[in-house]
């Protein structure tokens, strides 16, 4: 499982259901974007996560995130506190 950065595909989409909660399938692109720092990553039509699921086409990708590095993985530790916190405890 790893982040990726598309650099050329054919007919390629994914689902993305696990990071955006939409079943619909996600046409990505091969191409070049401009840097724009105040982007939302999810919304870059060249690049794909950690927990997508490919339904169509083929694609020659570079992996930019693996494991702890990914999208997927820094949403699920931003969340977390490393402990439960109970009512009594509030």
């Amino acid at each position: 499982p790893a982040d990726v950065r598309i650099l050329e595909c054919e007919d390629f989409a994914v689902d993305e259901s696990a990071l955006r909660g939409k079943g619909a399938p996600a046409p990505k692109e091969g191409k070049t974007l401009p840097y724009n720092s105040g982007s939302d990553p999810l919304d870059c039509e060249n690049l794909a996560f950690r927990g997508d699921i490919v339904v169509s086409g083929s694609a020659l990708c570079l992996v930019v995130g693996v494991g702890e590095n990914t999208l997927l993985a820094n949403s699920a530790k931003a969340g977390y506190t490393g402990r439960p916190v109970y009512q009594y405890q509030a």
